[in-house]
């Protein structure tokens, strides 16, 4: 029997990488690094995209297109399609096939950045590409967890996985690890659980074990390594100039 599970993990970064490439939710605090010295709306851009994938905004329902800039209260949805997000400057996601993601809260202020999703249903694989600051969050929340990572490549799992057709290919409800260290605490544990790298935390089954990551989940992780977020300067001019679009709305 599935149990809904809270899993608390927070996240800060030990180290950078390459640029390449309250209850009953899952919470995901991360910490970036940033150089704005302005306060803004951050951007999310829609870098690759594939599939059926549509967005709501407000009443009105549209296609998604690479190169679409997200706002704060959109609800993404990709169908049988999968769509890579950069959130901000140092981050890139990949949201899977059937999944259902929306922004909360983006807000970047003097270097300082507030992230806030809730992953409703479905997959999301995440990157980081930059040493993470303390001081940002980053926050991911679901249905039936709550967790903070310390690390910059993982899975979340939530719901059944409609993505994979062959049942022992499945990926289960729970939180996966290729790089860093997640600590979770689970309402049905009276201690941390570290969940390094390498290693996977099913939280659908009633002990909460980590066990070695599953080669197949192992090898579906593989493509963060190929995921690039776009350049710090491309990034600035996007955002300036989304900035701008909306002044001269507000006249």
């Amino acid at each position: 029997m599935k149990q809904n599970t809270t899993t608390t993990i927070i996240v800060e970064a030990i180290r950078e990488l390459p640029l390449r490439m309250i209850r009953n939710g899952i919470l995901f605090t991360l910490g970036f690094f940033g150089t704005s010295l302005f306060s803004a709306d951050m951007i999310v851009v829609a870098a690759y995209k594939t599939g059926e994938v549509i967005y709501q905004r407000g009443e009105k329902e549209l296609a998604v297109t690479k190169g679409q800039i997200f706002e704060k209260k959109d609800k993404i949805q990709t169908k049988n399609g999968i769509l890579d997000l950069q959130v901000g400057v140092n981050s890139i996601i990949r949201v899977g096939k059937f999944t259902t993601l929306s922004l909360i809260e983006l807000l970047e202020e003097k270097g300082k950045l507030k992230v806030e999703m809730n992953l409703n249903s479905g997959s999301l694989l995440a990157k980081v590409t930059k040493k993470l600051d303390k001081t940002s969050e980053y926050k991911i929340i679901t249905p039936t967890k709550t967790a903070g990572v310390r690390g910059t490549q993982f899975l979340v799992q939530e719901g059944e996985d409609s993505e994979t057709q062959k049942e022992r290919e499945k990926v289960e409800d729970g939180i996966y690890v290729s790089e860093g260290i997640v600590e979770v605490n689970a309402d049905n544990s009276d201690k941390l659980i570290a969940v390094k790298a390498g290693e996977e935390l099913l939280t659908s089954h009633n002990d909460l074990k980590v066990q070695v990551l599953d080669s197949f989940v192992k090898e579906k992780m593989k493509i963060l390594e190929s995921l690039n977020v776009i350049s710090e300067a491309n990034y600035k001019n996007l955002q300036e100039q989304y900035q701008k679009n909306k002044d001269l709305l507000k006249k």
